[in-house]
């Protein structure tokens, strides 16, 4: 009996041992799942904030180049205005110059052309004396040139009767040609031209 006794309990620890060693395979495998889950947990993890880095990181750029843009774009202005500024003085400034006569008959002619036939000039009081020999240069010996203070660098045709008028400033023209200008200024400025 001691043979069955012994030949049962080897039996036992036999089967035992085969459910202790099917539990730690069961346990390998569910450590081993466990692992490779985190894993992957871990990695997708990482990915999002990896993706979610970047995004940061452009949308800061983004931020970044547009301020930079903003602040270019408001020093162009700044500066672009600054040279309408003195080129509107330089005009201003001519008006004292040998040069004026012959642009304000220049001008003077083009306001005429205009116009039917022209009654008379107004100027800039202070363009008075140049006033009447540019309109002599520009063919209008005898007719009459006066000021008014509204005109400045520059001369007002007015027609037959009084009712109809054709200014022609350098200040105007100046306006005028701002739009088209500006952009051409900028590129100068910026060494691109």
């Amino acid at each position: 009996m001691a043979d069955l006794a012994t030949l049962l309990e080897t039996e036992a620890n036999a089967e035992i041992e085969a459910i202790l060693a099917e539990a730690r395979a069961k346990a390998e495998a569910t450590l081993s799942a466990a692992r490779e889950h985190a894993a992957a947990l871990s990695e997708a993890r990482h990915r999002t904030a990896e993706t979610d880095r970047t995004a940061t990181l452009t949308r800061a750029r983004s931020a970044a180049d547009l301020e930079t843009a903003a602040r270019r774009l408001a020093a162009n202005h700044g500066v672009v205005t600054g040279v309408f500024t003195q080129a509107r003085q330089e005009l201003l400034a001519l008006s004292g110059t040998s040069q004026y006569e012959t642009v304000l008959a220049k001008l003077m002619r083009e306001a005429a052309g205009a116009l039917e036939g022209v009654e008379r000039f107004e100027v800039d009081p202070a363009d008075l004396n140049p006033a009447h020999a540019a309109a002599a240069q520009a063919g209008f010996p005898s007719t009459p040139v006066t000021g008014a203070a509204d005109i400045k660098a520059g001369v007002r045709a007015v027609g037959a009767g009084g009712a109809t008028s054709v200014t022609n400033t350098l200040l105007d023209r100046l306006e005028r040609g701002r739009e088209a200008l500006a952009p051409i200024v900028a590129r100068v400025l910026a060494g691109e031209a």
